[in-house]
């Protein structure tokens, strides 16, 4: 199925400068609604839908710059296509504490979506079937979650790639965070990047672990390097907290950071990596320092400045949540 304004999104989001990536609830409920409402309205209604999407979701305002874009319009690009693209590229309206899919997950579940359908008629939209025999064969989830999804839209007669994300993502699992040694896992991933990325064979065997798929389906979890691995390291500690499983909650809560802490940890980091290069640089660390830490709390500053070096050496995302982590235990020690 094509899709009009693809390369307009596209496009779009090529200049916008912020940092965030995937797609989260508000993005994907939003091309939902157009989706169902593109096929019933006249053209200009249509490009008043657009400029209404622009503003509300991107932010995007000089009319000079829409009009430019609305001569990109194509018919070229499927549907599954777009979306991938869109999940790779910056959004400004993005939040790290909205529930949403990764990068990895919508290329993931896309290509799903596409493999699935190639077994069909091939014409972008899953029959019932199709989109059960998805479900059940394709991921490696509970019984129950399978059943919830699987109903979602129990009695249509096609499912849409944006619907099929939508069921996804409503019914993702919150995982159970990250522990010390998983953090370290990552910092040394980042570390032993290769070009300015991430190790993709190494990337690739981590993101098995994580059991989300079916062997059918795993030759998918290939990606391609697309950020610089500081940025991208970023993406990863979130899935990774969000699917884990391997992590012993009943033990001491300050030996692991739950995924509510690891989104809240990102979220403090991304405000303060002011260029948006995926570090902390000693100034912006500063700043960080200057706020989140009391009087009371210079003591754990001190240690985490004597362990971390934040002023000699750019600090990663890993090693935020790290000391993230660090700074959660020291606080409970002492009380």
């Amino acid at each position: 199925m094509h899709f009009k304004i693809v390369v307009l999104f596209c496009a779009l989001n090529f200049l916008t400068t912020t940092r965030s990536f995937g797609l989260h609830q508000s993005h994907i409920k939003g091309l939902v609604n157009l989706f169902v409402t593109t096929n019933d309205v006249n053209n200009e209604n249509y490009y008043d839908m657009i400029d209404e999407y622009f503003i509300f979701w991107a932010g995007i305002t000089d009319d000079v710059q829409v009009h430019a874009l609305k001569k990109t319009l194509d018919d070229d690009i499927t549907m599954t296509e777009f979306l991938i693209l869109l999940a790779y590229n910056k959004k400004e309206l993005f939040t790290w504490m909205e529930i949403s899919l990764s990068t990895y997950e919508v290329e993931l579940f896309v290509r799903m979506f596409n493999a699935q359908d190639t077994l069909g008629e091939s014409d972008a939209l899953l029959t019932q079937d199709e989109f059960n025999d998805l479900i059940d064969n394709g991921f490696n989830l509970k019984a129950d979650v399978k059943e919830l999804i699987k109903n979602e839209y129990k009695g249509e007669n096609t499912i849409h790639v944006l619907q099929f994300l939508a069921a996804m993502l409503k019914y993702k699992k919150m995982g159970k965070g990250l522990n010390n040694a998983q953090l370290n896992k990552c910092y040394a991933l980042y570390t032993n990047s290769s070009n300015g990325f991430l190790d993709s064979h190494k990337r690739r065997k981590l993101l098995e672990t994580l059991n989300i798929v079916s062997d059918e389906y795993v030759e998918l979890l290939d990606f391609k390097n697309v950020y610089p691995a500081a940025q991208e390291l970023k993406v990863l500690l979130v899935l990774w907290s969000e699917y884990n499983e391997d992590v012993d909650v009943t033990s001491d809560s300050v030996s692991f950071l739950t995924t509510e802490e690891v989104w809240l940890g990102i979220c403090d980091f991304t405000q303060y990596d002011d260029n948006g290069d995926g570090l902390l640089s000693s100034l912006e660390f500063y700043y960080f320092a200057t706020d989140f830490f009391s009087e009371s709390e210079a003591y754990i500053l001190k240690t985490i400045i004597e362990t971390f070096n934040p002023y000699e050496h750019p600090m990663c995302a890993a090693r935020f949540l790290s000391m993230k982590l660090l700074k959660k235990h020291m606080q409970t020690q002492k009380h």
